[in-house]
């Protein structure tokens, strides 16, 4: 049984954020708030943008698109090279972090059994942030089960280049198993780590396969959601 590069690829961008297993601590002073608000910074900002990102795999560049219409949501669509809406991702802002909401997968409504996204909150890492998502695609004569069980921890700040600049940094270490029924029954554990930019978001993600393939995402560019029609327009009409 094997599982081909084409499938690891779509498995790794499913739910590339999630997280899960916030704790809340019920106290009311006001240096608490602060703490709990210690890494909100760190998250995507609540404007509208597009996300450039080039990874190292196949596939090339991926656009994110974040729309913030509603206050207490985000709404992520993240494009393919061609311009192809893969995913599209809703979370919902809480006191505590983000949650993940709704996720559809290539037309497919995903099974969010836990989906906190991105905690606001500093968590000692010996603690483990929890997320598993499941969803079935029904291609060709058999349905294909797919399910993702990731491990994040929170893992201090470092100071990283993106975009010519240097810019301060959480760090998430994270462990993953993707399985699938394809073929039989498949499990691939993965490692890695991922960094959110202060008043950016996510910037840079690495992931080991195994010791011979290693799969790194990096954000090249942010631009307006005009500039991103624009550019899906001058593709168009090639």
């Amino acid at each position: 049984m094997f599982i081909s590069w084409r499938m690891l690829h779509a498995l790794d961008r499913i739910c590339f954020f999630c997280i899960g297993g916030f704790i809340l601590i019920a106290l009311t002073s006001s240096c608490v708030d602060q703490h709990i608000k210690l890494l909100e910074p760190f998250y995507y900002p609540e404007k509208d943008q597009v996300f450039v990102f080039s990874s190292n795999d196949s596939i090339g560049k991926e656009y994110w698109a974040l729309n913030t219409a509603d206050d207490e949501k985000y709404e992520i669509t993240i494009h393919d090279g061609h311009f192809n809406a893969m995913q599209t991702i809703v979370e919902k802002k809480y006191n505590n972090g983000v949650n993940l909401e709704y996720l559809i997968v290539d037309s497919v409504i995903a099974e969010v059994k836990s989906g906190f996204i991105f905690p606001f909150d500093e968590i000692d890492n010996t603690e483990v942030l929890f997320y598993h998502v499941s969803w079935t695609e029904n291609k060709g004569q058999n349905p294909i089960r797919y399910e993702i069980i990731r491990n994040r921890r929170f893992d201090g700040y470092e100071t990283k280049s993106v975009m010519g600049d240097s810019i301060s940094c959480v760090v998430l270490s994270l462990d993953e198993r993707i399985i699938s029924d394809v073929d039989g029954s498949i499990e691939l554990s993965t490692t890695g780590k991922e960094y959110y930019g202060r008043d950016i978001g996510l910037v840079y993600r690495i992931k080991n396969v195994n010791p011979e393939i290693t799969i790194e995402q990096e954000l090249l560019d942010i631009m307006s959601p005009a500039e991103f029609d624009r550019l899906r327009m001058t593709r168009d009409l090639r």
